[in-house]
């Protein structure tokens, strides 16, 4: 969560950089929900903001976020159907998945603008998997 103001930060700048205005964002993998938070801190009232997670433990964070734009929903996106984003997020997530293949295929049809974020730092628990 610490890191979530600066992810926040640097993904406003590639909106601003790219010149989009997405109405709807969407995070894939959204952990404790902090960056949609940050995002939705930021960004104009006319934003809403839709989280998916898998694990119950971060949902349940999730939910002390949540209000009238911002939701949370724990489900695995590549799984849900007709989600209606404008901007789909997915940020140190990819590294977490068991077949990061299928599940990119499974985002492809998902929005037109999408965000990755990969950790390049090494750890011991990254050299050890």
């Amino acid at each position: 969560m610490e890191e979530s103001p600066f992810k926040a930060k640097y993904i406003r700048e590639i909106l601003r950089r790219n010149n989009l205005s997405p109405k709807t964002v969407c995070e894939a993998g959204c952990g404790a929900g902090e960056v949609l938070r940050q995002l939705q801190l930021q960004m104009g009232a006319d934003r809403e903001f839709w989280g998916y997670e898998v694990s119950p433990q971060a949902i349940h964070f999730c939910r002390s976020r949540e209000n009238d734009r911002l939701h949370f929903k724990l489900a695995d996106l590549g799984k849900e159907r007709g989600g209606n984003f404008d901007l789909l997020l997915v940020l140190d997530v990819v590294e977490h998945l068991e077949d990061y293949f299928t599940s990119l295929r499974e985002i492809r049809p998902q929005p037109k603008h999408k965000i990755f974020h990969f950790p390049l730092d090494i750890s011991v628990q990254a050299v050890m998997r």
